[in-house]
């Protein structure tokens, strides 16, 4: 079973999240998955499965939208 790390930010609290594909058995069958990292001890804990994926996924870099989102009402401009 091997992690491999997609995406890593920083939310508008203190905590950094990372977006991560974990490998069932050395395939490229897995699971994507958010997880945290404890501000405290450094250690990255899971706090969502998104769903299976069927390959590694592989960032593109494209703008999908030039909308905002406002952070505390939700409301996209």
């Amino acid at each position: 079973m091997s992690e491999y790390e997609i995406a890593r930010w920083c939310t508008p609290a203190p905590t950094p999240m990372r977006l991560i594909f974990t490998t069932y058995g050395g395939s490229a069958h897995g699971e994507v998955a958010l997880e945290f990292q404890d501000v405290d001890s450094g250690e990255w804990r899971k706090d969502t499965t998104l769903g299976r994926a069927n390959g590694i996924p592989e960032p593109k870099g494209e703008k999908v939208s030039s909308k905002t989102i406002n952070q505390f009402t939700g409301e996209k401009s």
